[in-house]
């Protein structure tokens, strides 16, 4: 009897303190009752929301919110960070995309531009590239557990708290109770800037500068395979004498055989692997890719993996076949969720764009770097996917976090305020954790002294005194020069043109080569890029005859032109009176009855592109 009545008064003294003290920020709020990253949650059922109070909230566990709430905390601020899945790391140990996009100084060293918070989880993962996805997600368990950040996962209905258009806080659900999470500072780390996008914050989507609206790059589902022979792997990668293969002890990448591997599905295709190698000795493959899917509607995600799941078989088999190292591959499994590369693009006080890149502008505005090629993927079956350039370290200011149109929030995520092309780059998540980082000292300084991240982002002292405090925190936001010879060319207005609509590549060793001789190699892979990314079609058989290395003569590229257009122009004199080529195109080939030059190439074919915008072509 007696113990019936002990158990009687602690359930009324639960009941009667629940909506009263802990409504406050109380110690009851540091303890396990709301779940600490790792630990299991008290499940409270009420109608009534629990108002938690912080100083900075996060939404979003992606690996750019783990590193803006392990920042901000670091720096004195109260942060809690929420998710709606059941463990952390997002892309890394949900998407299984299990190899580092490394974003390094210059071509010549494996120096990282991302020096900080980002360096200290690769030191946690063993300093390789690619990483054993378990050991990721006890990093970032580890790195949340030691800077004091509450972890609130398994949140359902995940809404902004708006005042005017004041960010104030994240309303959400979790194991049956309804909570207010309340904050000076919102973060919004979703993968596709979901919070910003409620708030209604002006956003672009997907390929739509490009004149695609409404598509973006592929998709991928990262599969995993078992029964794998690494060393033969490794012998035939290095040995296939194709300079894009290579495979070290821990990853891989090559196999464009894959290409060819036969999808029933008209929006599926397999491209050459990355592989990556796990301690179970699985091995996770980064290369199935969905075209043409909205990655904001959950029901056709869903459809979308399955889907891909039934291409798995065949495309095992064919594995086996063709990928020396795979002659017994089985299939271990898929991942939990598909990793998406491109959704949303907020607008921001400032936008990266191409020229920001190619010109490695920003530097010392930035709060983080980039470097990464430039990397478009394809957007329909068929295609490659686009390189533009090689290691290129440009500065990214923190107005690409500050959305337009709403206060006290940052975006800090592959979705922050970057055109289609300069996203190719920055999308990568060792630059978004560089300014989850940044994202966590901007907040700092708002607090303290009470200015707005719109003011911020328009004020050099507020921003050299992010710089400062990062440099303090491991971060090296020191300048690097880069020498860019083709600035110095007359060809560089038309060089400009075509690179920022993605239809010029200074390939992989960042070389427009603009003295030698074009061939039909140069036109072909211009017209292809064209193809690929705008709405404008150059039938490729224009080609035809042309050996592929052939230096191309003036004359022939008149010919090549006509093929294209439909038209019978005799000389370059008539293409400057059509407009088809300006006076200054005009002047550099009317005498080159000889080879031209890759610098003349692409001012004609820019001449080309303009001409046929206009609906003339």
């Amino acid at each position: 009897m007696k113990k019936w009545i002990v158990v009687m008064m602690i359930a009324f003294f639960i009941l009667t303190t629940e909506g009263c003290d802990d409504w406050k920020v109380s110690s009851s709020l540091d303890g396990d009752d709301l779940g600490q990253a790792g630990h299991p949650a008290r499940i409270v059922v009420s109608s009534n929301p629990k108002e938690l109070g912080y100083q900075v909230v996060v939404v979003g566990a992606e690996p750019e919110g783990i590193a803006a709430a392990v920042s901000a905390a670091r720096n004195g601020l109260k942060t809690v960070l929420v998710d709606p899945r059941d463990r952390v790391g997002g892309l890394y140990t949900v998407g299984w995309l299990n190899t580092l996009d490394m974003n390094y100084r210059s071509k010549k060293t494996r120096e990282v531009v991302n020096k900080g918070i980002f360096s200290e989880f690769q030191r946690r993962l063993g300093g390789d590239v690619a990483f054993n996805i378990p050991t990721a997600q006890r990093a970032f368990e580890d790195m949340l557990k030691e800077a004091g950040v509450k972890v609130l996962l398994e949140a359902s209905d995940l809404k902004p708290i708006m005042e005017g258009n004041n960010v104030r806080g994240i309303a959400f659900k979790r194991k049956g109770r309804a909570y207010r999470a309340l904050g000076q500072v919102v973060i919004d780390s979703t993968q596709d800037a979901d919070i910003a996008a409620m708030c209604g914050a002006p956003y672009k989507f997907g390929r739509e500068d490009l004149g695609f609206p409404g598509e973006i790059g592929a998709t991928t589902l990262v599969f995993s395979v078992k029964n794998v022979n690494w060393r033969r792997v490794v012998s035939y990668l290095q040995s296939d004498k194709n300079p894009y293969s290579g495979a070290t002890d821990r990853s891989a990448w090559g196999y464009e055989v894959m290409f060819k591997a036969p999808t029933k599905d008209p929006h599926i295709q397999i491209r050459g692997l990355n592989a990556g190698r796990q301690k179970d000795g699985t091995v996770v493959i980064n290369a199935l890719q969905i075209f043409h899917l909205n990655p904001l509607d959950k029901e056709e995600k869903r459809e979308a993996v399955e889907r891909a799941k039934a291409e798995l078989p065949g495309i095992i088999e064919f594995m086996r076949k063709n990928a020396p190292g795979f002659e017994n591959v089985e299939l271990a499994g898929v991942a939990p969720e598909l990793y998406v590369r491109e959704s949303r693009h907020i607008e921001g006080e400032y936008t990266l764009t191409a020229e920001d890149v190619f010109e490695n502008r920003n530097q010392g505005m930035a709060v983080a770097f980039g470097s990464y090629p430039i990397d478009l993927q394809a957007r329909e079956k068929g295609q490659t996917g686009s390189a533009l350039n090689g290691t290129n370290p440009y500065g990214i200011p923190l107005g690409v976090m500050v959305p337009k149109k709403v206060d006290g929030l940052l975006v800090a995520s592959r979705s922050a305020s970057y055109d289609t092309v300069a996203h190719g780059s920055a999308r990568t998540v060792p630059v978004g954790m560089a300014l989850g980082q940044a994202a966590g000292v901007a907040a700092k300084l708002a607090i303290e002294k009470n200015v707005s991240f719109r003011k911020m982002a328009h004020s050099y002292e507020m921003i050299q005194e992010i710089r400062a405090i990062l440099t303090k925190q491991g971060v090296d936001l020191t300048p690097i020069k880069v020498e860019n010879p083709e600035i110095k060319s007359w060809a560089y207005p038309y060089i400009q043109r075509l690179r920022d609509k993605a239809m010029l590549s200074k390939e992989y060793d960042n070389d427009y080569r603009l003295n030698e001789a074009a061939t039909t190699k140069t036109f072909r892979r211009m017209f292809i890029l064209i193809n690929y990314n705008s709405p404008l079609k150059i039938n490729m058989h224009a080609l035809d005859g042309f050996d592929l290395n052939q230096p191309i003569a003036g004359r022939d590229y008149i010919q090549i032109l006509n093929r294209i257009l439909g038209s019978d122009y005799g000389d370059y004199k008539e293409l400057l009176e059509e407009k088809i080529i300006d006076e200054t195109t005009y002047r550099q080939v009317r005498k080159r009855l000889e080879f031209l030059t890759n610098a003349e190439a692409y001012a004609l074919v820019d001449g080309l592109v303009r001409y046929m915008e206009k609906g003339k072509g």
